[in-house]
């Protein structure tokens, strides 16, 4: 007669322990996973938001240099949005996610990009943060160059 262990090998069947090995591994996988692909959308969401901001700001200053409009160019910054205001018609707000926030170190809030030069009338850091932890710092210089930090 053949014992159960025997029997149970013979038929090719999975043993109780072998299913919670598997269980307990799958387990540990999704563990160490999911926090790491959290910070993919953190991530994504700053870097779509800083790329944006560097880039209209980069556009405000090309107007200027170009004159276009014959006005000078401005971007107002606050805590859950930024404005475009080309000073001819109507401004533009640009709306922050909900999960980022900016903070600034241009003392005034607002740039004001000269006509024909482009020179910011100041310098200084556009820190954008997110709720879930990271952020991106833009930096203006004395000429108008925007960049990421």
């Amino acid at each position: 007669m053949k014992s159960l262990a025997t029997y149970s090998a013979s038929k090719g069947a999975f043993t109780i322990i072998e299913v919670l090995l598997v269980i307990a591994i799958m387990l540990l996988l999704a563990v160490v996973a999911i926090p790491l692909s959290a910070g993919f959308g953190t991530n994504a969401t700053l870097d779509d938001a800083a790329g944006a901001l560097i880039q209209n700001m980069r556009t405000l200053h090309t107007r200027s240099v170009a004159g276009l409009d014959g006005a000078s160019h401005s971007i107002s910054f606050y805590a859950d949005r930024y404005v475009l205001d080309e000073s001819t018609g109507t401004p533009v707000e640009m709306k922050l996610p909900a999960a980022l926030s900016l903070s600034k170190t241009i003392p005034a809030g607002t740039v004001v990009f000269s006509k024909a030069t482009g020179v910011p009338s100041f310098t200084g850091t556009i820190t954008l943060t997110h709720t879930a932890g990271g952020m991106r710092t833009i930096v203006l210089n004395a000429i108008g160059m925007v960049e990421e930090q």
